[in-house]
């Protein structure tokens, strides 16, 4: 079976090396708005708690966001987290003897925050049995791409997503448990953009997770990577280029 050329597009140019021991994150972007009705009924029909931490928590971070035109000056590309939610491959070390040390790819949704309060913080929800997991207990750091194929200078031009004129941020961290006093909030920020998880099935031990950033390098036009401060990634604001 065929995938759609803009999916196929999609992932292939979200795709990113991470550090020595862990992999890359591809993003699709998806969102869809949650009624009040649908909202009360999935809070009435699960109890869900996360579970306790299986990594260190070292505090709060991230923010992502492409600028509204790919060839700007870096003054004019302070990246701002889009408040949409996405689904990124995320590649670690996986453990099978064939593949031993070698990238392996899992699909994982994030949401930096419920509609309307993008808070630039990646948020996941986890389960304990994915190999993911097991890879990021023995090392924790990981990296997430996104890429400017829904900004307005792709689509208004109509670039391909991988076309390097359409900018790459690229986020590099460590990947933490939701310690319990941002639990509450983790859950509205993945269940607002994603019902369904409020129904995934409970024996697979689900928890939430988040990215702490340590690095944010952003690629754009035809040249090479520019470093971006966290204090200005997280300084930008969501809504504006």
């Amino acid at each position: 079976m065929s995938l759609p050329r803009t999916l196929l597009a999609g992932l292939l140019c979200c795709s990113v090396l991470l550090s020595q021991a862990s992999g890359y994150v591809l993003v699709s972007s998806v969102s869809w708005a949650v009624t009040n009705e649908v909202d009360e009924e999935l809070d009435s029909a699960s109890t869900e708690e996360a579970l306790p931490a299986l990594l260190a928590d070292s505090g709060s971070i991230w923010q992502q966001s492409f600028p509204a035109s790919a060839h700007k000056d870096d003054a004019h590309l302070r990246p701002r987290l889009a408040p949409t939610t996405a689904l990124p491959l995320k590649r670690a070390r996986f453990d099978f003897c064939q593949i031993q040390g070698l990238p392996f790819g899992s699909c994982l949704a994030f949401s930096d925050g419920p509609f309307h309060n993008s808070t630039g913080t990646p948020f996941f929800y986890m389960t304990a049995k994915d190999p993911v997991v097991a890879d990021l207990v023995k090392n924790p750091m990981a990296s997430l791409m996104l890429p400017e194929s829904e900004g307005d200078f792709c689509r208004k031009n109509i670039v391909d997503p991988e076309d390097p004129r359409c900018a790459r941020l690229t986020l590099t961290g460590r990947m933490v448990t939701v310690p319990p006093e941002e639990v509450e909030f983790a859950k509205q920020a993945m269940f607002s953009r994603h019902p369904g998880m409020r129904k995934w099935p409970r024996q697979y031990e689900w928890f939430f997770m988040k990215m702490r950033i340590e690095h944010v390098w952003l690629q754009k036009w035809y040249g090479g990577l520019s470093d971006i401060s966290r204090e200005e990634y997280f300084k930008a604001s969501p809504g504006k280029a």
